[in-house]
């Protein structure tokens, strides 16, 4: 099951403004060389998609996995190369529980390009505003690779009505969009671990990471723009305890 998504129908946007946002490449051996995004959240870690970085025995090796950071040009990017890379140790491959994994490079300055962003303090609220960024296809279409970042404006949905059909799934853990409330806009192919975020007085501040999509009913795997489709959300402010052990000690 692939569940890398890249946004649809969002907008061009120049990497200095979002210096925040990361491409992750994993070489999969066998399986091919995939994308995911993730979010820089100081000088040495990413937050990203367990699913991403996970295989059935735990974290994929670091040789595997480049970061780039500092350009909406893909070609442009700054890779280096993994120290770490921890995988919540809760997460379930199979229902896609806790899907958040942070990796770790080699410590880097900052400049206009690349800096960090904000983690969340307070709950979202819903029917607000908030934004996905990827370097992503405008389409859903196999022949539509990707280009450069593109950003796209979503509607935070009610989590309890999102899961309704799906009492399996954690609503304290999760985020979610409803594609009914941005119609044309969503996060599809290749996103998977990328940041979604709020703005509030002029800074941007981390509330997700991009996880899965699915029809309506919550089941299934979702045609990316649908206008019943439904994004899933890692919750970033429910994984703050995680984090904050990760970057205070050895990552593994």
């Amino acid at each position: 099951m692939k569940l890398e998504k890249r946004i649809i129908g969002g907008t061009q946007v120049k990497g200095s403004d979002y210096g925040f946002m990361t491409l992750i490449k994993i070489d999969r051996k066998d399986q091919g060389l995939f994308i995911c995004g993730g979010a820089l959240i100081n000088g040495e870690y990413i937050v990203t998609a367990a699913h991403c970085v996970s295989e059935s025995k735990g974290p994929i090796n670091t040789t595997q996995v480049a970061v780039g950071l500092g350009s909406e040009v893909i070609k442009q990017l700054s890779f280096s190369q993994a120290v770490g890379i921890t995988v919540h140790p809760d997460w379930d491959m199979s229902n896609l529980k806790n899907d958040i994994a942070i990796i770790r490079i080699e410590k880097l300055g900052y400049n206009p390009t690349i800096y960090p962003i904000e983690l969340p303090t307070k709950k979202i609220t819903q029917n607000r505003y908030v934004y996905a960024l990827g370097f992503g296809r405008n389409s859903s279409s196999p022949d539509a690779g990707p280009t450069n970042l593109n950003l796209a404006r979503l509607v935070s949905g009610s989590i309890t009505k999102c899961t309704e059909n799906r009492p399996d799934l954690n609503t304290q853990a999760l985020l979610c969009t409803n594609n009914t409330l941005a119609l044309g806009q969503d996060t599809c192919l290749g996103d998977s671990g990328g940041p979604l975020f709020i703005r509030e007085n002029g800074t941007k501040i981390l509330v997700g990471i991009t996880s899965f999509g699915t029809n309506s009913t919550g089941y299934g795997t979702q045609k990316c723009g649908l206008s019943d489709g439904i994004g899933f959300y890692t919750n970033i402010l429910h994984h703050t305890e995680f984090i904050k052990k990760t970057i205070a000690g050895p990552v593994l």
